[in-house]
């Protein structure tokens, strides 16, 4: 407890706790970041509530900047849920100092296994690190890719987690029997699809966005190893599991088709901008070649819509991969699959019950 502070009329105290050591992986234990050159808990505290006054007005000011550029996008009801989803994402990440004083950010899995640092977890976050900050961002994505490289990750794939918040010391999921829906232990289990087209498409989101593929040529090997993987498996994915655990496991997954050519593609950018033309090119034709036959492979869905899987007729589910095309500015997949897509979600629409 730090206080009280008097700020004009208003009073302020801080509570706080200390967490100590806050994250091992493998083998070293993380500080918070505030902590990394040694700083003590009552130092950190009285610098706290000393910079309250400052920070609070910062965090106005951002508030302000997030809740008109989500008002100018979607609207007063969009700019409510933008807002309610921010607090979220951040709600349950630790921010720690790496074993070489890199920043590293974790999120926590509450409800859903109590796994540290999931990839498709940080997927669906993803824009709201690249909205913040890129060190974020960049602290988000390299523990995973660190491990990956490591002889403590032997497949061809990417990782699912890194282990049970708060010891990152190897995946968890899928990885002992009974750790996993069904109690599996092999590839199937482990999403290999999902991670794999999950860690191209981020990586290729940061080089985006920093104008270079630096970042992801620390780790050049596991990357081209995803891409390899999704050439062989990515297009018409064998029965697993992808981020939409509700469904259970699906073969053909029309949604996971589309993650995996979108990630085709980012690879391809990001060899392009390392200057491996041979590559780029390669791996551009071939996302571009995927796309005709997803089309003709999902069409005949519900309502006008996509089949949730290629092999099920008369079936619908959201296409939300399709977003990354456009945030990358890929042009893979021609605009009316969208359009057909939304007309399909706004029929299925179920009306708000009214408060």
């Amino acid at each position: 407890l730090a206080g009280p502070v008097r700020d004009g009329a208003v009073v302020r105290y801080l509570i706080a706790y200390d967490s100590g050591k806050s994250v091992r992986f493998f083998g070293r234990e993380l500080v918070d970041w505030w902590a990394r050159n040694g700083k003590s808990f009552d130092a950190m505290l009285t610098e706290a509530i000393g910079d309250a006054s400052a920070l609070s007005a910062k965090c106005r000011t951002f508030d302000n900047r997030f809740r008109s550029e989500m008002l100018r996008v979607g609207g007063e009801k969009y700019a409510d849920i933008a807002e309610l989803a921010w607090r979220q994402s951040f709600a349950a990440c630790k921010f720690v100092a790496g074993p070489n004083g890199e920043p590293f950010m974790f999120s926590a899995e509450n409800d859903s296994g109590g796994m540290i640092g999931t990839t498709d977890v940080f997927y669906p976050q993803f824009p709201h690190l690249l909205y913040s900050s890129l060190v974020l961002a960049k602290a988000t994505l390299a523990p995973t890719c660190i491990y990956a490289a490591s002889t403590n990750w032997p497949y061809a794939y990417a990782p699912h987690d890194l282990g049970l918040f708060p010891v990152a010391e190897g995946q968890y999921y899928g990885m002992k029997k009974g750790q996993s829906v069904g109690g599996g232990t092999d590839d199937t289990f482990r999403m290999p699809v999902e991670e794999c087209g999950n860690m191209l498409i981020l990586l290729a989101a940061v080089a985006k966005a920093e104008g270079n593929a630096d970042f992801a040529g620390r780790w050049w090997g596991e990357v081209t190893k995803w891409a390899e993987y999704l050439e062989k498996f990515g297009y018409d994915p064998g029965n697993q599991l992808c981020t939409d655990d509700f469904a259970g496991h699906l073969a053909h997954n029309a949604n996971l088709s589309i993650k995996s050519i979108v990630a085709i593609a980012s690879f391809a950018e990001m060899a392009r901008m390392r200057g491996e033309e041979a590559a780029a090119a390669k791996y551009r034709a071939l996302a571009e070649e995927m796309v005709p036959k997803w089309i003709k492979a999902a069409k005949g869905g519900a309502y006008g819509g996509t089949r949730i899987a290629f092999d099920r007729p008369g079936t619908w589910s959201l296409k939300y991969n399709l977003v990354w095309d456009r945030v990358l500015g890929l042009g893979l997949f021609p605009p009316e699959v969208a359009e057909a897509e939304m007309k399909t979600y706004l029929t299925l629409l179920n009306p708000v019950a009214p408060h």
